[in-house]
């Protein structure tokens, strides 16, 4: 004997929502052509009850009720859909737009939100058809009116929760575009919310036209909608109930039913079973001239360099990526926040160099701030200089719009963030996402980056990649997932490859599998890799050279072996005492390094190490260290006053 659970519940009342509604469509649409005359009268059978002939019976003046009720349901399902469609596409967009742009535009489209929402709909929609007169057009556009700001609130809130999403995150660092952004990682993210609000709300309106239609002020007498049919039966319902029950009853199942697809609809969105839909400005010869320089060395517009028509400074054939004194601020509620304060570092071509610190420390704020990117809806500020292959990066008053940090995500510095599944769109399937990005930096045609990004897929150890590349990324395993970023990344065939903590989420067989990738990317020297990590013994056996990064700025950085069996800043030490050994007897307590790191909106004078460091001095609390080498017989810079031997 078997059992229904609650999902065979509900698939049964979905398939019965849907049956019911599709029959309504298919009555509205074909009632015309039906043989039913909802004008026809038989005086002599006025307020018959249902039969064979007069399936709902007929109405006060003989009329067949069950023709009405047929013919009703097209200026109720009219008002149903048309209205909430419009207010689909007027207030999701603005909604979507708040949410994307965010600075200017979000704070007048939130008081425009509020100030609509302090307003009863049914009120305002018996106000306006008071003023306007009843009509058809008329309560559709006021309904429509009543919908745009619900729909922009609720398109906004969704669309700032996917744009704190690392995906979106990813494209950005890839430098996509505000339009494509909206309509390419948004848009397909927002649009099932939407779609199931626009569901509920159509539900919604059919009752404010009933209720209007009820109150004399709907559609007018010319039309016949269910309201009316219900208003014209109140009088009766003592000895005829049928005449109001038979529409209202109309207007319930279709109501419930729409919110029955509504929540169907959500809920197989919310177990990952939904697929995929499937800008060009002023600023665009800028952008494809800007990507010439970086992918020739030459500026194809003008025949000079990017720093105001003069020649950029020749770097050494060997460094790929060079960071000098780069700092960066964020506007917060609490003041300025100093997440990165002064950082120098440099990157050879074909060179993994471990970016090592505690969660806090500013490492993937660094990581941005390569190519001027600041989180979303924060102020930053970019001061210093990142050449890429003797390319300055953050060169104008706005880097984050300069059109040479925007050419270079992605295409000159790639980024792959912690977790896969969050960095992979989920609406999307993996082959047609790592084609965008090919098509773009790129410039394949469609065939051709479909091809190439079954190739990447292959070439990061994916097996039966074409099948893979059909695949959505909750279908993949947290291995796969991470080589699918890593082939996302390389799409754009990027020079400098940022790893931000790709192993975190791994077991230990696929840490190693990931770290042997990439060392076998590196391998020719076309790719530099950074790879961000909080394990200073993975680093120091996968790094060339290791830079230890505390409080936003590099505190020490040489050879990776050095660096991790003779560290010589005591936060370097700290770390490695803290990481257990394998060497240790049993039981005992792991090293603890005392206090906290400081916050970056109220950074201490002098060292930033120093309240926490059992070596500090006066000349600590006062002064703050450069990074240089302190040694005698030959070391590796570190900044402290105090080094270890």
């Amino acid at each position: 004997m078997s059992r229904r659970g609650p999902r065979d519940g509900s698939r049964l009342a979905t398939g019965a929502a849907l049956t019911w509604l599709a029959l309504l469509a298919v009555a509205a649409l074909t009632a015309s052509w039906l043989p039913l005359d909802p004008n026809r009268q038989d005086l002599r059978n006025g307020r018959a009850a249902p039969s064979l002939e007069h399936w709902f019976g007929t109405s006060r003046l003989g009329e067949d009720l069950f023709a009405r009720v047929v013919h009703g349901s097209r200026v109720s399902l009219v008002v149903g859909l048309v209205a909430p469609l419009l207010g689909l596409l007027v207030g999701g967009l603005i909604g979507m737009a708040a949410g994307t742009v965010g600075r200017w535009l979000d704070p007048p489209v939130t008081v425009f939100i509020d100030a609509a929402a302090a307003f009863p709909p049914l009120v305002v929609a018996l106000g306006l058809t008071l003023v306007r007169g009843p009509g058809l057009s008329t309560v559709t556009t006021t309904l429509a009116l009543l919908t745009v700001p619900l729909f922009a609130r609720v398109a906004r809130n969704a669309t700032l929760d996917v744009m704190h999403r690392d995906f979106v995150l990813a494209a950005r660092a890839t430098g996509t575009g505000w339009w494509r952004l909206l309509t390419r990682e948004v848009l397909p993210n927002v649009i099932i919310v939407l779609a199931t609000y626009a569901l509920v709300l159509a539900g919604l309106a059919m009752l404010v036209e009933g209720a209007l239609s009820f109150l004399g002020v709907g559609v007018g007498t010319d039309k016949t909608s269910w309201g009316q049919l219900v208003a014209a039966g109140q009088g009766d319902l003592d000895r005829a109930p049928h005449l109001s029950l038979f529409p209202a009853a109309a207007l319930m199942l279709t109501v419930v039913s729409l919110s029955q697809v509504a929540d169907a609809v959500g809920g197989r969105w919310a177990q990952g079973g939904a697929g995929p839909l499937g800008r060009t400005g002023p600023r665009r010869h800028r952008l494809e001239r800007a990507r010439a320089v970086l992918d020739t060395g030459t500026d194809t517009g003008t025949g000079t360099g990017m720093n105001g028509g003069l020649a950029a400074d020749a770097a050494p054939a060997e460094l790929r990526l060079g960071v000098r004194g780069l700092h960066t601020t964020l506007g917060t509620a609490a003041g300025a926040a100093h997440v990165v304060r002064g950082v120098d570092l440099d990157l050879a071509a074909g060179e993994l160099l471990g970016l090592a610190g505690e969660s806090g420390s500013g490492k993937s704020m660094l990581a941005r701030s390569l190519v001027a990117l600041a989180p979303y809806g924060t102020v930053a500020a970019f001061r210093g200089s990142v050449r890429l292959d003797g390319r300055e990066l953050l060169d104008g008053h706005d880097p984050t719009r300069h059109p040479t940090a925007v050419a270079a995500r992605g295409r000159g510095i790639a980024q792959v963030l912690q977790d896969p599944m969050t960095a992979l769109d989920p609406v999307a399937r993996i082959g047609p996402q790592i084609a965008e990005l090919a098509r773009r930096h790129r410039h394949l045609d469609r065939r051709r980056a479909s091809a190439l990004a079954v190739e990447l897929l292959q070439r990061v150890g994916v097996g039966d990649a074409p099948d893979r590349a059909e695949r959505y990324p909750h279908e993949l395993s947290g291995g796969l997932r991470q080589r699918a970023a890593i082939a996302l990344a390389l799409a754009a065939e990027p020079r400098v490859l940022v790893a931000d903590e790709p192993t975190s989420a791994l077991d230990v067989t696929n840490q190693a599998v990931l770290l042997d990738l990439l060392d076998e990317l590196r391998g020719d020297g076309a790719l530099s890799v950074l790879l961000i990590s909080h394990d200073l013994a993975l680093l120091a056996e996968r790094a060339d050279r290791i830079a230890v990064l505390y409080a936003g700025t590099v505190v020490e950085v040489g050879p990776a072996a050095a660096v991790h069996q003779g560290p010589r800043h005591p936060y370097t030490a700290g770390l490695v005492a803290a990481a257990p050994q394998p060497d240790r007897p049993p039981h005992q307590r792991l090293a603890v390094m005392a206090g906290s790191p400081p916050s970056p909106s109220a950074m201490p004078d002098g060292c930033a190490f120093a309240p926490r460091c059992p070596r500090a001095e006066d000349r600590c609390r006062r002064l703050a260290p450069v990074l240089e080498d302190r040694s005698e017989g030959g070391g590796h810079p570190v900044a402290c006053w105090f080094p270890l031997d």
